[in-house]
Parts: structure tokens; sequence; C-alpha cells
């Protein structure tokens, strides 16, 4: 056991962890006196060393699915409707949510990401569709890639993925971020 995340009340459930560097980002589910929360925690692997760095208001589990890229552990995280990417790169002071980068259009939902040549891929839908985007972190560095229906992983240089065309949802491949 490296640390009990939630003694006070019983309710916390460990659900993913990421290695960043010599450090480990742990990510957990807690249920307390506000309700339903998504929490962070960084961690040298010790009990002493396991520090709160976030709690996140949900109102379902959205999953944190981390990637690492970049040397930062990306996840997504937040309300239905309104998820936000975060990364963290293992430390208290370097996580933290990116709510200056905008996905589409209306109410959002960020589905799943994965790293690819230095950046990370991020299926959202949004009130137009579903689309591939790239982010670097940063709000310049963020755009629509393609329309697509799922982040698959990188094979080979590659990065495969569900796409829609017209006959309906096929196997497309990006070789290179455009």
């Amino acid at each position: 056991l490296v640390a009990v995340l939630d003694a006070e009340f019983c309710g916390s459930w460990a659900v993913s962890v990421a290695q960043v560097h010599d450090r480990l980002v742990v990510f957990d589910l807690s249920t307390g006196p506000s309700g339903l929360t998504q929490r962070v925690w960084v961690s040298d692997g010790t009990f002493v060393g396991t520090e709160w760095a976030a709690e996140i208001p949900t109102d379902g589990f959205s999953g944190f699915a981390p990637t690492v890229t970049l040397g930062r552990a990306f996840f997504t995280a937040g309300p239905s409707g309104a998820h936000v990417l975060w990364s963290s790169n293992g430390t208290l002071a370097g996580t933290g949510a990116h709510d200056d980068i905008v996905f589409g259009l209306g109410e959002r939902y960020l589905q799943g990401l994965v790293g690819f040549r230095g950046r990370v891929v991020v299926q959202v839908a949004d009130d137009e569709g579903t689309a591939l985007w790239e982010a670097d972190g940063l709000p310049d560095g963020t755009r629509r890639i393609v329309a697509g229906e799922l982040v698959g992983h990188p094979i080979g240089g590659r990065l495969y993925f569900a796409g829609r065309d017209e006959p309906g949802i096929e196997p497309w491949v990006l070789e290179s971020l455009p």
C-alpha cells in the first residue's frame, strides 16, 4: 500500500496510474460531502511522498485514461458536456487544467486520447459531430485534424483510427499530423 487516498470517507477507488519520469500520477474517483469527484494524486511511490494535486467535480465517471507524452501525463476530466484537457508532470505545481483550450462548439465530450509524434491526439464529440484534434497543451497548438470516431493506437509510426466516410465507419490511418 503506497497511500490511503480517502481515509475520511472510505469512498475512493484508484482507477488509473501513469508514470512520468520517476514520479507517479494516480487517478481516483471519490464520494464525499461535495458529491462525486475525480481526483489526481502525485507520488514518488512512498506514503510520505504522495500528495493530493487536484479535485475535479463530476456528475459521473468520465474516465482518466492518461497518455504520457511531452514529459507529461495528459488526461481528460470534468462534468458531462464540459470535459477539459488536464496534464501533470508528476508534481503538485505541475498539475493543472488546460481550460484555456477549447475543443469544438457547445457541449463537448473528450472521449479518448493518445500520444502521437510528440503531440496529444484527442477524440472530441461536440455539436458538430465527432473528430480528432491535436494538442500540445497550449491554445495555439490545438486544432481539429479530421472527422473520426475512435482514437486508435500508434503502430509503426502511424496512427490507426475509425473514421467516418460515405459508406460508414472505416479504418483510417494518419502517417503524420497535418
